[in-house]
């Protein structure tokens, strides 16, 4: 028998929280753009020290993690 989904207890297991690791599906899985505030996220790859761009960061969490942790 599959794993099912820590949170709706219904579907097949696709991914972990990257916070909090509990089993999510591909339903209750949320996915959070963050933005790198470093320097280096910053430098576009063949130029020195141009910011010329954002760093993003994907990161997949459960909701009670969006709600209630601080994702940086």
């Amino acid at each position: 028998m599959a794993e099912l989904c820590g949170v709706c207890h219904k579907n097949e297991v696709s991914t972990k929280c990257q916070v909090c690791s509990i089993p999510l599906c591909g339903i209750c899985v949320k996915e959070v753009m963050l933005q790198e505030m470093t320097p280096a996220s910053m430098v576009k790859p063949g130029i020195f020290m141009s910011p010329t761009r954002p760093g993003i960061t994907k990161k997949k969490v459960c909701a009670k993690c969006m709600k209630e942790v601080d994702l940086m």
